[in-house]
């Protein structure tokens, strides 16, 4: 079995109401893979995951260089200070981001370079219906135009992404 280098987008790692991510990521560590987490630290990672977590203010503005830098490259402070954490990664073999929003950020951090790889949105629930109503719908557009794989939960998951103008050929159903 080829190891593969894996990228994880989340919000925040690990969180106990997202057992669900929490075992995928642990069992690919555990099959040899090699994972790196992307997201908000709220706990201690164990040795065999790599927990990028995305810098404070406070953290960022500790490389006041590389924070200038990143923020004219990315002309976003937030996407800027998520650069930080991931600038120095080499290529995935694919970068996994659960939930819509955390996608859109991740297919943004690739559009400055700074995650490299191809990008697999994994949506749920509440990111198919409350963030296309506050945000309009036309919200995963350039998402949609720019993944190479979207994964529904279930079938009306699947249903609502092509509602919202997902390709049928890049979509699939995965039961989490």
């Amino acid at each position: 079995m080829r190891r593969l280098r894996l990228g994880y987008v989340v919000s925040a790692f690990p969180v106990l109401s997202e057992t669900f991510v929490e075992q995928q990521v642990r069992g690919l560590a555990a099959r040899g893979h090699e994972v790196t987490v992307f997201g908000r630290a709220t706990g201690q990672a164990e040795a065999t995951l790599r927990l990028r977590h995305w810098p404070s203010t406070r953290e960022a503005l500790a490389q006041p260089v590389r924070a200038l830098q990143s923020l004219i490259r990315c002309r976003s402070w937030a996407l800027g200070r998520r650069a930080l954490a991931a600038e120095a990664e080499a290529p995935f073999d694919a970068i996994v981001a659960h939930f819509g929003n955390n996608a859109v950020d991740a297919e943004a951090l690739r559009r400055v370079g700074a995650l490299e790889g191809p990008l697999v949105a994994v949506f749920h629930a509440w990111d198919l219906s409350r963030l296309p109503r506050e945000r309009g719908p036309e919200y995963y557009r350039p998402l949609f135009a720019k993944a190479e794989r979207l994964v529904a939960i279930s079938e009306h998951g699947r249903r609502r992404l092509l509602a919202l103008g997902a390709p049928p050929a890049r979509l699939e159903v995965l039961h989490l």
